[in-house]
């Protein structure tokens, strides 16, 4: 594990570099090279943080955040940070990643509104009393650990639904408590939807798994490929997702693509491949994607679940928040750019409908889900719109979904016998998965 005090010093360089006190010709050392390839990053910081130079920050908080990972809250004059640093876990310790923000002049104070929240919360469950204590102190733990105003979790076994529990608020400003109507956006579990409208349409005859989506030089991947992420594309068109949108329709998407990563056969996840199967299925169909997708979610009894159109949000009633610096702010509502990839909203019982496919053993779309395997990593593999984690009582399926100011985990057994999601209203919340497959774990215990 990297000490504190290289974590320290290393977030303590990152300021003087920005502060201009380090030369930006010798930064690139400092940095792996995923970082300054084909650009001079120590430039591009001392010029993002001028302000600095008049009001030099100074690190007013300080928490390790993980193995080789520390989060640290910056004030320069009047203006606060949050600075997130991941390094090497081995000598010279380079910095890996790091991410600044800026606090938003609304963040409220967590610790103000901690007590608050705790008197919202509210269960309906057929578990036992014991295991009901347990769980919500599991969930407990992770709002109090992620600082997530508002958190839905539900629990089915074996098909029904047999715990549904709700902490704190959807919208700070009335602190009105959540309920089972309450409607969250969903991220990427979006992928799972957009995967069962194509493989529904696959078993129609409509799409061809094998079928190129649209051929071009350096990109020839096929429906298959896209669904497995093992195209070569990058995870986004740009480094930044709030400027990834693509065009509305199939060529002019493809034409914009940079060259496909071809030659070592890798699944690599990408949001640009299910945006590139929305618009292969609007094609193809000839038809608004939403229609094709409108099967799927009546075949499944799922009502509480929308889509967005082109650049348009489709309709939340929870407010999402960044968790930044020890507070929370609201985060402002933008249309997201991945309408296929990460634009649905949906209620609990909407997101438990979509977990429990996976586990209808006498269901095609579900066979076809775990039909289709690409390898990802030591003990996981990538499905269509989701990945299944091998675990030895048996695989998982696992759905993650983030978006600004919101995050959704799902596990779900292969085998049907259970599934867990949860809900959140707030970025980041990186103890949801972990803390998603901990109640999973003691509701089979």
């Amino acid at each position: 594990m990297v000490s504190d005090e290289v974590l320290r010093e290393s977030v303590s360089w990152l300021l003087a570099l920005a502060s201009g006190e380090v030369s930006p010709d010798a930064a690139n050392a400092r940095f792996t090279p995923h970082l300054t390839e084909g650009r001079d990053i120590g430039a591009t910081i001392a010029k993002r943080f001028t302000a600095f130079r008049d009001s030099p920050p100074t690190i007013t908080a300080f928490d390790r955040a993980g193995e080789a990972k520390a989060v640290a809250v910056v004030r320069s004059g009047e203006r606060l940070w949050e600075f997130a640093i991941t390094v090497e876990p081995t000598e010279p310790h380079r910095i890996h990643s790091f991410r600044p923000r800026p606090v938003p002049a609304d963040a409220r104070e967590w610790t103000g509104l901690v007590d608050r929240l705790r008197q919202l919360d509210h269960a309906a469950s057929s578990l036992p009393a014991s295991l009901q204590t347990r769980i919500h102190q599991r969930l407990a733990d992770v709002v109090a650990d992620d600082r997530i105003p508002g958190l839905s979790c539900g629990i089915a076994v074996a098909g029904e639904t047999v715990h549904r529990e709700h902490l704190g608020t959807g919208d700070l400003r009335t602190l009105t408590p959540l309920t089972d109507a309450a409607v969250f956006r969903v991220g990427s579990v979006t992928k799972l939807v957009t995967a069962l409208t194509v493989l529904d349409l696959v078993q129609d005859g409509r799409i061809d798994l094998d079928a190129p989506v649209a051929p071009r030089a350096g990109f020839e991947a096929t429906v298959a490929d896209l669904l497995l992420h093992r195209a070569g594309l990058p995870k986004d068109l740009t480094m930044r997702r709030d400027t990834a949108a693509l065009p509305e329709t199939l060529a002019e998407a493809v034409a914009l693509l940079p060259p496909a990563r071809t030659g070592d056969g890798r699944a690599t996840y990408s949001n640009l491949g299910y945006e590139l199967l929305g618009l292969y299925v609007e094609q193809a169909t000839g038809a608004p994607f939403a229609e094709s997708c409108d099967r799927i979610l009546a075949r499944y009894g799922i009502a509480g679940a929308r889509l967005a159109g082109p650049g348009t949000l489709a309709p939340s009633s929870v407010i999402g928040n960044q968790a930044i610096a020890g507070r929370l702010a609201p985060v402002v509502e933008a249309a997201d750019p991945y309408r296929f990839a990460g634009g649905m909203t949906a209620d609990l019982d909407s997101v438990l409908a979509i977990a429990g496919v996976v586990g209808r053993v006498a269901d095609p779309l579900a066979g076809a889900l775990l039909a289709h395997t690409a390898p990802v990593g030591p003990g996981s593999s990538f499905i269509p719109g989701a990945a299944l984690l091998d675990r030895p009582e048996g695989p998982i399926m696992w759905r993650g979904g983030s978006t600004a100011g919101f995050t959704a985990e799902i596990m779900a057994p292969a085998d049907g016998s259970a599934a867990v999601v949860l809900l959140g209203s707030s970025t980041p919340a990186e103890g949801l998965r972990n803390a998603a497959e901990e109640v999973l774990r003691l509701v089979r215990s």
